[in-house]
């Protein structure tokens, strides 16, 4: 069946989405009302259909991930072919061919690269199999089931997003959390200032919350229980000390999927480079007609960071990804519409929502509540420019500042 649709002197009639999580599963959909009428094809390497990942930090955690309520749901019919719980290995861009890991090679006139990110590990795999990790719908189920034991000493080692949500979670469940982080909580995200509310937080909630600390090794306990022990390194000058925990969390961030990329000739060395249009890039620079990257895997340029690349891993990000990447592979302009990233946490009881990247910014202005209250919003500025927003119990206010970032974050038309 022809779509009908040409791009780069080539029809498009076979597009491949090798990703099936948020951001590939929305571009899919939204392909179809897009005026895509060929062969739609959705790899992923997990088992399971695409589900929503932000709960499973969350409520997951504490009443086991439902994976009817997580599952992404569509009005779009689709029309796909589904494989999942297969990787796909190798890319080969002059015969425009995926291969998978069962041998089968796919030919495609467009691809959607949206492998999105895994969880980085521990170096050399410390403390082994015991060692938890969060990403997956799997993860969560298994970390939930180790948190329904009572009285766990939970040892969180990273407090990002998600290695702060984790420590409020188990603190939540009566649970004894320590929380060890090589910098301080949610720094490169949220900037100093708030970073340091976030700590203070932690530690007003019972969580002993161990900063500029990270983990210098992690072995079994002396008394051949499930228990391990974590010898901590302080870079403040306060030499080492140990924890015991019987639950380890490793929440250490996560390091983009595009290692099969390798001998593709794409620029994907932490994550997939791309153009304005999240058009891939080769490592020359020249753009890549016909493949797109989104979502976690894309390193696109940020006008906010005066249009250099990064990686913004927002749900946000990868829903806006999805419109932008369907209209390039159909041969459309992609509408100059925001792609403003937006953050939500939630914590200790407390909403932390936010708009921008506030981590980028040098100066923290608090121009609603104060913090000790609990209820506040701050402005980060970089260079005198507004960059981001973070609100505490208090979303409504950040709908002022809305406005100023969608201008300033849009997309530059690819004609100009």
């Amino acid at each position: 069946m022809l779509s009908g649709i040409e791009h780069a002197d080539r029809p498009m009639d076979r597009i491949v989405v090798v990703g099936a999580s948020l951001a590939g599963y929305r571009t899919a959909e939204a392909l179809r009302p897009a005026g895509f009428h060929g062969a739609l094809t959705i790899i992923g390497e997990e088992a399971h259909a695409p589900y929503n990942r932000p709960p499973l930090t969350k409520v997951s955690l504490v009443n086991g991930p439902d994976v009817a309520t997580l599952s992404l749901t569509s009005t779009v019919d689709l029309e796909a072919r589904w494989i999942l719980g297969v990787r796909a290995t190798a890319l080969d861009l002059t015969r425009r061919e995926i291969r998978l890991e069962t041998g089968e090679i796919l030919p495609f006139d467009g691809l959607v690269i949206a492998t999105g990110a895994s969880a980085r590990r521990l170096p050399g795999e410390a403390g082994g199999p015991g060692v938890h990790h969060i990403r997956t719908l799997d993860d969560a189920a298994a970390l939930h089931r180790a948190l329904t034991q009572r009285d766990q000493r939970v040892l969180v080692i990273g407090a990002g997003f998600l290695g702060s949500e984790v420590a409020s979670t188990a603190a939540s469940l009566g649970h004894r959390v320590t929380l060890v982080e090589a910098a301080s909580p949610m720094l490169a995200a949220l900037g100093p200032e708030l970073s340091a509310y976030c700590a203070d937080l932690h530690r007003g909630r019972g969580v002993d919350l161990r900063t500029t600390t990270t983990v210098r090794a992690l072995t079994p306990a002396d008394d051949r229980s499930s228990a391990s022990v974590a010898v901590l390194a302080n870079h403040a000058g306060r030499g080492a000390s140990s924890v015991e925990a019987d639950i380890v969390v490793a929440a250490l961030g996560a390091t983009p999927n595009s290692g099969w990329l390798w001998d593709s000739g794409l620029d994907y060395c932490h994550g997939v480079a791309t153009d304005d249009t999240l058009t891939a890039l080769e490592t020359t620079g020249a753009r890549v007609p016909g493949v797109v990257a989104v979502g976690d895997v894309a390193r696109a340029p940020q006008p906010l960071l005066d249009g250099a690349r990064a990686i913004v891993e927002h749900w946000s990000s990868a829903v806006a990804h999805s419109r932008i990447a369907a209209a390039t592979l159909l041969g459309d302009r992609p509408q100059a519409a925001a792609v403003l990233p937006s953050f939500w946490t939630d914590q200790h009881g407390l909403q932390i929502r936010g708009v921008g990247l506030p981590g980028a910014a040098d100066t923290t202005t608090i121009v609603d509540g104060t913090m000790e209250d609990h209820r506040f919003v701050a402005t980060r500025t970089r260079r005198g420019r507004l960059v981001g927003a973070v609100a505490v119990n208090n979303t409504p206010a950040l709908f002022r500042f809305r406005s100023e970032l969608e201008s300033a974050s849009r997309i530059p038309d690819p004609t100009r």
